[in-house]
């Protein structure tokens, strides 16, 4: 990057909370058209800056190091443009402050029931326009720019840049073992969790507890091992008890293990860091159907709803729950909203709603004209 482009964007005026709501809405409304929404608006030279400063790198690596960083976002970008086309959604929620610079922050629900949350920081380009120059990713729990430069300290040792022994005490301890990350990464991307496991094991022990070494090991012992796994969960929750990334590992963690009470305490905590939103709620209606407590899944589920009218699980929840209890009257509430709100409509003669069908409320449903085929309710 240029002297001057450097100035440029640190001089540009601040964008405006508008100048950030109509960036972070064009990204969403982008990936919700099937299309990547972050590549063209991302801003690599700055990016790159951010990840390795203080190092000066030459020309060829610089280049080289920007086409692998292209190519890599831009694969990832369209697999979540992917995601959505095959029913994930991608939703602007909020303008946040992301390391004391502004940012947009953008919700993903994956259709397998899976959520995110990312965060970009935004800059003004040197003609004004809005730029991506670094950004958080809730389910990895840190800054790109830092995984940047982690990653990039071996090749940097490799050219005898000088850079090993700027580096500080951290940074100099880490950059010993990161060979060992790759070799991880690379048993974990082949299937090879036992090789994960045999190269983890040999880790100094506050190597093994930094979460770019643990996450892929307890990966691995999810295959391998389940009381091996449920012990290192455990012990990885304890040591990132205020990590957002390593709660969002625990709300599955503990829902699949019906630990009610832990799988609460784990929600809050992501929601601390995200900020309110309707999935949380959500999220928490879920955990009281497992309580079984039916008047707390409606209050949590209406919350949600009365958030964001247009989030569906809630819907197909509210349904499931009423139809259990044979509430004809709530169900058709239910089905009706869904179908104001979403524009949905349901099959009454399909598997699941025999009895609802047969009553009053369900005749009077049917009535309302021919449906489309059910839609596929969540449970």
């Amino acid at each position: 990057m240029t002297l001057a482009l450097v100035l440029s964007l640190t001089l540009c005026a601040a964008p405006t909370d508008a100048e950030l709501t109509r960036f972070g809405q064009a990204i969403a409304f982008d990936f919700m058209a099937g299309q990547d929404g972050a590549s063209s608006r991302m801003d690599l030279e700055a990016l790159v800056d951010r990840s390795l400063s203080g190092v000066t790198l030459p020309d060829g690596f610089r280049k080289g190091f920007i086409k692998g960083l292209k190519q890599g976002f831009d694969q990832s970008w369209r697999a979540l443009a992917t995601e959505v086309s095959n029913g994930g959604t991608v939703a602007y929620r909020r303008n946040v402050t992301l390391e004391g610079q502004p940012a947009v922050q953008l919700r993903v629900l994956y259709k397998s029931g899976a959520f995110n949350f990312v965060e970009f920081m935004v800059a003004k380009g040197a003609t004004g326009e809005l730029r991506i120059v670094d950004f958080y990713d809730l389910a990895n729990g840190s800054l790109r720019s830092a995984d940047m430069r982690m990653l990039a300290l071996p090749v940097l040792g490799d050219l005898q840049l000088n850079v090993v022994e700027r580096l500080l005490g951290k940074e100099q301890t880490m950059y010993k073992h990161l060979p060992a990350l790759t070799r991880i990464n690379n048993a974990m991307n082949a299937g090879k969790w036992e090789d994960v496991r045999t190269v983890w094991t040999g880790l100094p022990k506050d190597i093994q507890d930094h979460r770019l070494f643990l996450k892929p090991y307890i990966a691995a012992l999810s295959t391998l091992d389940d009381a091996a796994y449920q012990k290192m969960m455990a012990h990885y929750l304890g040591l990132y008890p205020d990590d957002a990334a390593a709660q969002v590992m625990g709300i599955d963690f503990y829902y699949l293990r019906k630990k009610w009470p832990q799988c609460r305490t784990a929600i809050v905590a992501v929601e601390k860091r995200a900020g309110s939103d309707a999935w949380f709620d959500m999220l928490r209606g879920s955990v009281a159907l497992g309580e079984d407590k039916p008047a707390e899944v409606r209050k949590s589920l209406a919350l949600a709803l009365e958030k964001e009218p247009t989030l569906k699980d809630p819907y197909f929840m509210l349904i499931d729950l009423a139809l259990g209890e044979k509430k004809w009257a709530e169900v058709s509430k239910w089905m009706l909203a869904a179908g104001d709100k979403l524009g949905v409509e349901f099959d009454v003669k399909a598997k699941g709603f025999e009895a609802f069908a047969a009553s009053k409320e369900g005749q009077a449903y049917a009535r309302r004209g021919t449906p489309a085929p059910v839609l596929e309710k969540k449970h």
